[in-house]
């Protein structure tokens, strides 16, 4: 039997969710090997040479053609240099408003950190307790609409609404921590909602008042905790009203009508390195395997996923006799590698990929990803990045 630490390491990289049956009848294009296009997270910002532009999903020719690659734009260093010790030590999930300032849950849980959008701390917001403005366990920050950051409370199971000055507007109860916040002010949860009704659909649909009034993602609602790869789910944004979803362990993306709870598309990717998994190892001294971390739609209508896969020096950690070990974020860093391939949905087929040797993480769901700055050693500091197309060198 693994470790209590294996166990809790495990939380961060998956949500617990729900069962779900996926449609694989469409026939999808192949993915290369990220193994052959390496990158590192710690490049400084990236001048597009040419982003690609199309109005429809469809990719340009010349992607076909191999000419594209994903370039790594850093937006924001986040450091805990002004407020020593109060940055999580593990994964920080920066959440970014409309205004561009960021914010992200303190190492505690009982503050809400802010920073400007060069990356300057500006407030803590909130203290320990249960009154108005205060939290217990803030874990998920999500970004809603008018500039909003909503931070839900795990221990008080409520959510506060935060202005754009840093202000704590509203909080009302909520049983169930949002992946998404639609424009319209709903909530997309992604997890197992235990409810006679509810329990077995991997996506639900909360009103602006935080109650479930939806639940899709599958015809027939099925859970099983042995395949919780195959029937769990990741969520991300989508244009319009709709959401994208995906089991971790299958590359299967579906896009799903959030309001009607209609799925709308499905679109399936035949791959050379990625391995179908119904569950986690059953240690951490078996390999890792390969998982969807995050998806989301860009503006042209492309597919972005990340990918956790094993380090591609992965060796099992030393054995531990007579006492339990906790997992930190180096030991996850020397576990795992982090993945990004581009998807055209009309033709369903990678329009690029890239691979990093450390670790990348898609939380909360947008269009970001953060990884960890080891620049300076005497403070905690993460890096902020978004990725584009660019037309790979000496190829225009």
């Amino acid at each position: 039997m693994f470790s209590k630490g294996w166990i809790r390491s495990l939380r961060w990289v998956l949500p617990i969710a729900i069962c779900i049956s996926c449609d694989r009848s469409n026939q999808g294009g192949q993915s290369s090997s990220p193994d052959s296009a390496v990158g590192s997270g710690t490049s400084s910002r990236v001048q597009p040479n040419q982003v690609v532009s199309a109005r429809r999903p469809t990719a340009p020719k010349f992607c076909e053609e191999g000419l594209c690659e994903i370039a790594m734009g850093k937006v924001v260093t986040i450091t805990d240099s002004a407020v020593l010790g109060m940055l999580p030590t593990n994964l920080a999930q920066i959440a970014r408003n409309g205004k561009g300032r960021f914010s992200v849950s303190a190492a505690m849980g009982d503050r809400v950190l802010t920073f400007d959008s060069l990356g300057r701390f500006s407030a803590a917001i909130g203290q320990r307790g249960d009154g108005p403005g205060e939290f217990r366990k803030v874990v998920p920050l999500v970004t809603g609409p008018g500039d909003s950051i909503f931070a839900f409370d795990a221990v008080q199971r409520r959510l506060s609404v935060l202005s754009p000055d840093g202000r704590v507007v509203r909080q009302f109860p909520m049983r169930y921590p949002p992946s998404l916040v639609l424009p319209g002010g709903k909530f997309v949860i992604a997890g197992q909602v235990q409810t006679i009704d509810r329990s077995g659909y991997p996506v639900h649909l909360a009103d602006v008042a935080g109650e479930i009034i939806g639940s899709f993602g599958i015809e027939t609602p099925q859970y099983s905790p042995s395949t919780r790869l195959l029937t769990s789910r990741i969520v991300g944004p989508a244009n319009g009203n709709s959401i994208w979803t995906a089991p971790p362990g299958r590359y299967v993306l579906e896009q799903w009508d959030a309001s009607t709870s209609k799925q709308l598309k499905v679109v399936t990717i035949k791959s050379t390195w990625f391995r179908e998994s119904a569950k986690y190892p059953d240690s951490e001294y078996e390999r890792p395997v390969s998982q969807i971390d995050g998806i989301w739609e860009d503006s042209r209508g492309f597919l972005w996923v990340l990918f956790l896969t094993a380090d591609s020096d992965w060796q099992p950690p030393p054995k531990i006799q007579g006492r339990e070990r906790d997992i930190t974020m180096d030991d996850r860093d020397r576990s795992y590698d982090s993945v990004i391939e581009v998807i055209d949905p009309a033709a369903q087929r990678i329009v690029a990929s890239k691979r990093f040797a450390n670790l990348h993480w898609n939380r909360p769901a947008s269009d970001l990803i953060t990884s960890r700055n080891m620049t300076d050693s005497n403070v905690i500091a993460f890096d902020v990045w978004r990725p584009t197309i660019i037309f790979k060198e000496g190829k225009k």
